[in-house]
């Protein structure tokens, strides 16, 4: 209801009450990362390591120390590591939010998670599906080390450090100063990486068809699904669609990427997470 009534104000009225805003989101995001918490001691460690974090933030430091948390959904434990305050939000979309929740009745032996970030969605995939084969593909190097060290021990899980797009080759990457904003770059700024086709991967890693493809890759999406119907190479896609990454007047389409997908967004309609199935 308050987001519809924010989205509902003029555009003034918006900037001049954006702190305001900003800072009751912060409060709201922090509360559903503390809420998770194992118990009343985790949460204690909790708020330190946020503090702790958001220090490194300010500093606009990404490395460094890493602090092991533990946080409980739905009756199951989950322990990881993290380093940045934008991995305790992807804590918070993964966990609280449920923002990669697939049906109950979904089996998988073939996952695809394309920006994988620090392995939270992995380690959710991996225990619901343990017998699955998961590839997780990461190209931020400080997302990766944090990815190696979340779930490079699970059994079935490969981690791939590219990025992903329509076809081959290579592109410059940003690394951002919070992770889960890095993102192929247009301005030429950026490390040389390479590009996988996403569609061609998934086809070679599970033999033609996936049973999930998970897409999360920071404005990447666009043109992927401009030149490719994923339906072909995966029976439920999920992720999160960036419309801000889009340019002035470019109208960002679902076509053919979508096709033949019923397509669910969890917030808004083109913009945020979906799902299709």
């Amino acid at each position: 209801m308050l987001r519809r009534l924010w989205r509902g104000l003029p555009q003034p009225a918006r900037r001049t009450l954006s702190p305001l805003h900003d800072l009751a989101k912060s409060a709201v995001h922090t509360y559903r990362i503390l809420a998770l918490a194992a118990s009343g001691r985790e949460r204690a460690r909790l708020v330190a390591i946020g503090a702790a974090l958001l220090l490194k933030r300010v500093g606009g430091r990404r490395g460094g120390h890493l602090y092991r948390v533990s946080i409980a959904r739905s009756g199951e434990q989950f322990s990881f590591w993290v380093g940045e305050w934008s991995d305790l939000q992807v804590a918070r979309e993964v966990f609280s939010d449920s923002q990669y929740e697939l049906p109950p009745n979904t089996t998988a032996d073939v996952i695809v998670d394309a920006g994988a970030n620090i392995g939270l969605s992995v380690l959710l995939f991996a225990r619901r599906f343990p017998d699955a084969t998961i590839h997780a593909i990461e190209p931020d190097r400080t997302s990766v080390g944090k990815l190696l060290r979340n779930v490079g021990h699970l059994p079935h899980v490969t981690v791939h450090p590219f990025a992903v797009g329509a076809t081959d080759g290579c592109s410059v990457f940003r690394e951002a100063t919070a992770g889960w904003a890095s993102s192929l770059s247009d301005d030429g700024e950026g490390r040389i990486v390479a590009v996988r086709d996403l569609a061609q991967f998934v086809r070679e890693v599970a033999g033609g068809h996936a049973d999930v493809l998970k897409m999360d890759v920071e404005g990447a999406e666009w043109e992927i699904l401009r030149c490719t119907r994923l339906a072909d190479c995966a029976r439920i896609v999920l992720g999160e669609l960036h419309r801000w990454a889009l340019a002035d007047g470019e109208g960002g389409t679902l076509s053919p990427g979508l096709d033949r997908l019923d397509v669910t967004f969890l917030d808004r309609p083109g913009d945020g997470p979906f799902i299709a199935i």
